[in-house]
């Protein structure tokens, strides 16, 4: 039976957040990532990976 996988916000939409989402699905790891947050405003609203931007890091709370 496959385990639940546990909905992950990346902080950072730069290199090193889309370094993170690559990896984590090139190695199934049991973790899907939903959205990145980013306080550089060209990126918010953007899709980086298949994944939105949705919003700053003022917004963790609300978006988690």
């Amino acid at each position: 039976m496959t385990q639940p996988r546990t909905r992950l916000i990346i902080v950072g939409a730069g290199e090193a957040g889309r370094t993170l989402v690559r990896q984590i699905r090139a190695e199934s790891l049991p973790v899907e990532p939903v959205a990145y947050l980013d306080d550089d405003p060209a990126l918010q609203g953007q899709h980086i990976e298949g994944l939105p931007v949705v919003g700053d890091t003022s917004r963790l709370v609300e978006a988690a």
